[in-house]
């Protein structure tokens, strides 16, 4: 058994390796916890200045953004900024931290790699929180030390089967259409599909939505739009793999009691118009929904599923179509603010949900997604209101752009 002691910013860092195991066991304390007298107050491997190089981005099985993996043990890399003034500076060694429901590990491992490094911990179950810090020298100066990475979220999704409580989460949750929808319509009128749940406040994880459509989708939780996704889950050649994303649900959207998931879903690439011979329903005529809302309680000891099955409601939207190519056309008259709001007494006899059927359709294919999601990178405002002789309103932007008209309100 090895027993290793380094001070660095005004901490000691303890480091046992039994050899036996094969494990590292690691553990901090304030420098003003240790006597002076102490042995450890002489020790002073790390140095005790911090360096102005600092890591500038870390990635998680190659992914910078929407860190969702699909492996319960993925690589990590990192980059580190160099100014001129440590030109020279060289990692020497590495500590990771990853923070878990009631507890936080940490690994500090010795080496100047930084691309695809191991995972360091045990294989992740539900996910957690990471961060990095680095060592390094700079020719014969004294080592010193990064500043921290931020926590970055880390968020686990189709999880190999070594792992049976996210293993494959569909497993349970089926694809759902309306049991009645005119699948001859030219363009589909999108679906909005609901369901009532309950639930308490004493979370130890933020709830995760795994979800995917046929179509594209948004996700309402208690009439309020989750995530910052546009068009997802993006592009997708159907028939070899089907994309499916990860959310998290922020509890604060979450009443402590009844709630409402709501998902509207419109034709995209699934059924719209594809291509220049003006092709539609290229992969399917039916407007689907495939999710699960997993929700941990209880120190992690238990959970709760709400799965897409014949129990969920849909109606049309007030959207009347919405096509990638031919824009939108809403009709506001159509709108019902009861879609969002739990039912009550009053309101479950004269509610307009229609039943919603099983979608038979092979799951085989459902594949995390990894690329990054399409989102708003920049809103613009018109440059000039024109008028046409038909008496229509034209908004010129100046410019060619990829995007779409936000009205906050109408006079």
């Amino acid at each position: 058994m090895k027993i290793k002691t380094y001070a660095c910013a005004g901490t000691y860092l303890v480091v046992v390796e039994d050899s036996t195991s094969n494990k590292t066991y690691n553990c901090e304390c304030a420098l003003s916890a240790v006597p002076q007298t102490h042995p450890l107050a002489k020790m002073n491997y790390f140095g005790a200045s911090k360096t102005t190089v600092a890591i500038e981005c870390i990635s998680i099985d190659g992914k910078r953004d929407a860190l969702t993996v699909t492996s319960a043990s993925p690589r990590l890399s990192w980059s580190c900024s160099n100014p001129d003034s440590v030109r020279k500076w060289k990692q020497i060694s590495y500590e990771v931290q990853l923070k878990t429901v009631g507890d936080v590990h940490s690994r500090h491992l010795e080496g100047d790699n930084s691309v695809v490094v191991p995972w360091p911990f045990e294989p992740l179950v539900w996910g957690g929180e990471l961060r990095i810090r680095c060592l390094g020298q700079a020719g014969s100066d004294e080592p010193s030390v990064t500043a921290w990475y931020p926590w970055t979220k880390i968020k686990c999704t189709l999880l190999r089967p070594t792992n049976e409580f996210v293993a494959h989460p569909y497993y349970q949750a089926r694809f759902i259409t309306p049991v009645t929808q005119d699948t001859n319509a030219n363009p589909l009128r999108p679906i909005r599909f609901r369901k009532e749940f309950c639930c308490h406040n004493m979370y130890v994880h933020p709830p995760m939505l795994y979800i995917t459509s046929c179509g594209i989708y948004t996700v309402y939780i208690n009439g309020i739009c989750n995530g910052d996704h546009e068009m997802a889950p993006g592009w997708s050649s159907y028939e070899h793999r089907h994309a499916v994303q990860t959310l998290y649900i922020p509890t604060k959207v979450l009443n402590p009691d009844r709630n409402v998931v709501e998902i509207e879903v419109a034709e995209g690439w699934w059924a719209g118009n594809l291509g220049w011979a003006n092709q539609r329903s290229f992969w399917g005529q039916q407007l689907a929904v495939l999710a699960r809302l997993s929700l941990l309680y209880n120190q992690g000891n238990d959970y709760a599923d709400i799965v897409t099955d014949e129990t969920w409601e849909c109606y049309p939207s007030p959207i009347i179509s919405s096509g990638i190519y031919a824009g939108e056309v809403y009709d506001a008259r159509l709108e019902n603010d009861q879609w969002y709001k739990a039912s009550d007494a009053e309101t479950v006899d004269t509610a307009p949900w229609a039943p919603v059927k099983i979608l038979e359709k092979s799951m085989s294919n459902l594949q995390a997604s990894n690329a990054p999601p399409v989102r708003v990178t920049e809103k613009l405002a018109p440059v000039e209101k024109l008028h046409s002789p038909l008496g229509k309103t034209i908004l010129d932007f100046g410019q060619n752009l990829v995007g779409k008209v936000h009205i906050p309100k109408l006079d």
